[in-house]
C-alpha cells in the first residue's frame, strides 16, 4: 500500500511540474484591457508555427513552473503569429526581424524598452529579464512617469 501511495504521490507531483501554463490573452487588445483593469505590463511574444526557436521556447522556458507562476501573477501575456494567413494584430511599432520575439509593454500597449527580447531564451535568464521588467514597471508607475510616457494627462 505504501508503494502504491509513494507511486501516486509522485505521479502527481510530476504532473504538477509540467502542467504549469501560462494564462495567454487571446489578443492584443483584450491584453491591453485586462492590462490596464489590473495595473500589470504585457508580455508580447511575436512567434511563428513553423519556427524552430519559437517551439523551443514554448516546450521549455513557457512550461518551467516558476516561470509561468511568475507570468501569470505579475504579467498580462499574449501571443501572435506573424506569418502569412494570420489575422493576429502585431502594432506596427513592434518590430520584427526574427521569432520568437518578445517585447514588454506598460498597460497602454507603449513599449516598456526601445529593444525587444529575441530567441529562445534559457529559462534562468528569462526569469531574470521578468525581474528587470517588473522593477522598471513598478518604478515608472509609482513614480508617476508613466502619465508623461503615455500622455496620459
Amino acid at each position: 500500500m505504501k508503494k502504491i501511495i509513494v507511486a501516486l504521490t509522485l505521479v502527481l507531483f510530476s504532473l504538477n511540474l509540467y502542467s504549469a501554463e501560462i494564462k495567454w490573452e487571446k489578443d492584443f487588445f483584450s491584453a491591453i484591457k485586462k492590462a490596464k483593469k489590473e495595473n500589470k505590463p504585457i508580455m508580447f511574444v511575436i512567434s511563428r508555427h513553423s519556427c524552430k526557436y519559437c517551439t523551443i521556447l514554448a516546450d521549455t522556458t513557457f512550461k518551467d513552473k516558476k516561470f509561468v507562476d511568475t507570468i501569470n501573477k505579475d504579467f498580462v501575456a499574449v501571443k501572435a503569429y506573424a506569418e502569412a494567413g494570420s489575422k493576429d494584430y502585431i502594432p506596427a511599432y513592434l518590430y520584427v526581424n526574427s521569432t520568437p520575439t518578445t517585447w514588454f509593454l506598460y498597460k497602454n500597449g507603449l513599449s516598456l524598452y526601445p529593444n525587444s527580447v529575441a530567441g529562445a531564451i534559457p529559462t534562468k535568464d528569462f526569469v531574470d529579464i521578468l525581474e528587470l521588467v517588473k522593477a522598471r514597471y513598478k518604478e515608472v508607475t509609482k513614480e508617476g512617469k508613466y502619465d508623461d510616457i503615455c500622455n496620459c494627462k
